[in-house]
């Protein structure tokens, strides 16, 4: 069954049609990952840019309380968010007459855990026992949790219904205020302190652009709001929580060590060594959840549709990560000189190492939301809490 909204037509459950319908398929799935990429590049080289411009303006101490302060920030959102974007992704994209409903109701459980989050990680900052100054950074960014709740709402049925191109309307300018901003509070002497709240703000604005798109060109959540129903809505996307949740752990636990069991700038010389994967996480991440509405139909027809996608997306992405991963290897110190400026040059042995791992996040990307689509999601949660206690441990022994 198909589905349309003005006149586009979403592709049939049956998989990719043949002919016409192919081609037509295959040229929304391109726009959507250009749209993803797009949306991608301007919000992490935004972020990449302020911690270039922190480097440099005011050095590895403020560049290592940023990297705690923002990798808490992402961890927390994971709590604020719930799981509720894929979990509302694949009820939309499977049956859209729902699109009212979760929206107003998606409100109010991303209002419901985004205050959980920002109490939890008030909570952890001061049960970590980091300087004042490291502290107020963090508290600071965790205003952002709320706004970035709410769009989690909004992008979730904008994928769902395969409009991503809304969420680069929102998020481009958002960032381009950030940028702008923060080079001219930095060239004028101001500290990390109004760069936060700038990071606040860009948030704030992007929130209000993609729910501006959401009610006008895909409905409006005009169904009563039920808290009953909201209660349910955070039940049911627990098991992506969990799954969202352990990775966003695994990937901040070592910065949280390091600013523990060292200090806030080894914790900045990993981050370093770890933005050089940028590109390559874009561009996995981009063509993940684009593909991701498509697999949810195609599940219906059978596993074969699911292997095609997922085998085509495969060597496609490692195309691109094999020859930047090598490379990278090869010119690590040249890359941290052109990029941070000497006092980074530490960390190039880090970055040989990390660069590597980035061949095998080409297949978690995928084949994770291969387990997604097919409802497989305890698999999925099982498979990411085994890895990430073998992190820990790791971790730990080697720090």
């Amino acid at each position: 069954m198909s589905h349309s909204l003005q006149g586009d037509t979403v592709p049939a459950a049956e998989g990719i049609p043949p002919g016409r319908g192919a081609m037509r398929t295959l040229r929304l799935l391109a726009g959507n990952v250009v749209s993803l990429l797009a949306t991608d590049v301007a919000n992490r080289m935004s972020t990449f840019i302020l911690y270039l411009l922190v480097g440099r303006y005011l050095g590895t101490y403020a560049f290592g309380q940023m990297t705690v302060g923002l990798t808490l920030f992402h961890a927390f959102r994971v709590i604020a968010v719930t799981g509720l974007k894929t979990l509302i992704t694949r009820e939309v994209a499977a049956d859209k007459s729902k699109t009212a409903s979760l929206l107003v109701n998606g409100v109010g459980a991303a209002l419901l855990s985004s205050a959980v989050s920002l109490l939890a990680m008030l909570a952890l900052t001061l049960l970590m026992g980091y300087s004042a100054q490291t502290t107020a950074v963090i508290l600071l960014l965790a205003l952002g949790l709320i706004p970035s709740a709410l769009m989690a709402i909004s992008e979730a049925v904008f994928q769902a219904w395969e409009k991503m191109h809304y969420i680069v309307y929102a998020n481009v300018p958002a960032n381009g205020f950030k940028v702008v901003v923060a080079v001219v509070l930095l060239a004028r002497g101001y500290g990390l302190y109004p760069l936060i709240l700038v990071l606040d703000l860009a948030f704030v604005l992007a929130a209000i652009i993609e729910w501006w798109w959401v009610v006008r060109r895909i409905s409006a959540p005009q169904s009563s709001f039920s808290l009953h129903q909201s209660w349910l809505i955070v039940r049911q996307a627990t098991a992506f929580l969990g799954i969202n949740l352990i990775l966003a752990i695994r990937t901040s636990l070592n910065v949280v060590l390091l600013s523990k069991l060292a200090t806030e700038v080894e914790a900045g010389l990993y981050n370093a060594a770890m933005q050089f994967a940028l590109p390559l996480l874009l561009i996995s991440e981009s063509v993940g959840v684009a593909i991701f509405p498509v697999m949810c139909r195609g599940f219906e027809s059978g596993l074969g549709v699911l292997k095609r996608l997922s085998e085509s997306a495969i060597e496609l992405l490692q195309m691109v990560t094999l020859p930047f991963v090598v490379g990278l290897f090869i010119l690590a110190e040249q890359a941290l000189r052109l990029v941070y400026g000497v006092d980074f040059l530490q960390a190039s042995d880090s970055l040989r190492i990390l660069i590597w791992s980035e061949i095998f996040r080409v297949f978690t990307q995928v084949l994770g939301r291969v387990l997604w689509a097919s409802e497989r999601e305890k698999l999925s949660l099982q498979i990411v809490a085994a890895n990430t206690l073998l992190w820990f441990v790791l971790g730990l022994v080697l720090i």
